[in-house]
């Protein structure tokens, strides 16, 4: 996968996390610290 469509699918992730946070997900903590994992990953990410 290029760095591009990673960074792409690392913002998906993130929104979708939010989403079922702002929907009242019981497991919200756990879920935030999951998704934020994904700062681990190595690629290069690319903002404009």
């Amino acid at each position: 996968m290029d760095n591009e469509l990673a960074h792409i699918k690392e913002d998906a992730l993130r929104e979708d996390v939010l989403d079922a946070i702002a929907a009242g997900a019981t497991n919200a903590a756990e879920l935030a610290e999951e998704a934020l994992k994904s700062s681990d990953l190595d690629f290069t990410r690319w903002y404009a």
